[in-house]
């Protein structure tokens, strides 16, 4: 075996090593492949070839380590050997500049089906969480999330009050057992939380505002505070 032939096998060799870190890491936020092929738009049979193989073109595999959250660390790697450091592909930066508010949301979007999990399991002690429809949850509500208006807080919202003390929260927990029946009878359950005296006798006034400053994704406490301030409640 001559020099470029030893060369090429060690590159298929350092390919194959590399695809098997990054499926770890996959495995670690995205149970399959087809999860994970779908989280960042790749084609499911290209990106189980990537695991397997480690071959790949160098805009799927950057778009991978994007889906990972690993692009920053990627190129930080370049900067600490001072290589291509003066410019960046094109694709790069406009990735680079998406990066930070994805992170942000999936960061959300996590604590949301973890404030889920821990919740029901308040309840079920045995409970794990399940795919709804062949879809993870945080996969199924990042979707919605993009798809529609609301905020992850107002899933927040929407989950405290589902196990909270309140008579009706614990008619609907009998049917929502995961992320996706959550996003799926979400309407419901805003309506029951709105519009709940379980605590506070709310005017006509009053709930208009709360109604409002609900759908701005604001926090419990914070409306209200404001509903105080302004005179609406006591």
């Amino acid at each position: 075996m001559n020099e470029k032939e030893k060369s090429m096998e060690q590159n298929i060799e350092y390919s194959k090593n590399l695809a098997k870190n990054i499926k770890e890491i996959r495995k670690k936020h995205f149970k399959t492949q087809e999860l994970f092929a779908q989280h960042i738009g790749m084609n499911y049979n290209k990106y189980a070839r990537f695991e397997k193989t480690g071959q790949i073109a160098l805009k799927g595999f950057l778009e991978i380590l994007q889906g990972l959250g690993k692009l920053e660390d990627f190129f930080a790697l370049f900067n600490e050997k001072n290589l291509f450091v003066e410019t960046k592909p094109a694709l790069v930066e406009k990735k680079e500049q998406a990066a930070a508010p994805v992170k942000s949301d999936n960061d959300e979007i996590k604590r949301v089906v973890t404030l889920f999990d821990h919740e029901r399991k308040k309840l079920q002690s045995n409970y794990v969480r399940r795919e709804y429809k062949n879809f993870d949850g945080e996969y199924l509500l990042r979707v919605h999330l993009q798809e529609s208006k609301r905020t992850p807080q107002m899933f927040f919202d929407a989950i405290r009050w589902l196990f909270s003390n309140n008579p009706k929260a614990a008619f609907h927990r009998q049917y929502i057992m995961n992320i996706g029946k959550l996003i799926e009878h979400f309407n419901a359950l805003e309506h029951q939380a709105m519009y709940s005296e379980e605590a506070v006798a709310f005017n006509d006034e009053a709930r208009a505002w709360y109604n409002v400053y609900k759908k701005q994704g604001l926090p419990e406490a914070q409306i209200m505070q404001m509903l105080k301030d302004g005179g609406y409640i006591e």
